[in-house]
């Protein structure tokens, strides 16, 4: 605890839980849900784990949100895919991939680091936006071995 001797109040540094980040404007800890969709126009979001090569993810952009604001750089792991042990995309790319006007991060993944088993039901992807937000979205697969 300490003094803040401009306003007169005792201060408590407080913590966050993991994966969530303070926001000093509202003084929450806060997580972004974004809306992720994993192998874009495969309803069935199938991963073969032996012949797929890569899959693509997309997190969508909407009216509220600008995904040009999620951290990517070559110095950066943001954003990770896949379970416990996540992985930074091989590629990415910026487009309108569901159509709605709104600008999509498509990211692509190797599909045999992720470390999907012939029981996962899904895949998450999480990261940061420039403001240290981080976000986190995930979307259901059907793995198949053959």
């Amino acid at each position: 605890m300490t003094y803040n001797t401009t306003d007169k109040l005792c201060e408590v540094a407080y913590s966050c839980p993991t994966g969530t980040a303070f926001d000093s404007s509202t003084d929450l800890c806060v997580l972004r849900i974004v809306s992720t969709d994993i192998k874009p126009g495969d309803s069935t979001n199938a991963i073969n784990l032996k012949n797929d090569q890569t899959v693509t993810v997309a997190i969508l952009g909407s009216s509220t949100f600008n995904v040009k604001n999620i951290v990517i750089s070559p110095l950066s792991s943001s954003p990770t895919f896949g379970g416990n042990t996540p992985h930074s995309p091989i590629k990415y790319s910026y487009q309108d991939l569901n159509k709605d006007g709104k600008t999509d991060l498509v990211v692509q993944y190797k599909v045999a680091s992720l470390g999907f088993s012939p029981t996962s039901t899904q895949g998450c992807i999480s990261g940061t936006l420039a403001n240290t937000i981080p976000i986190y979205g995930c979307d259901s697969v059907k793995v198949v071995k053959s």
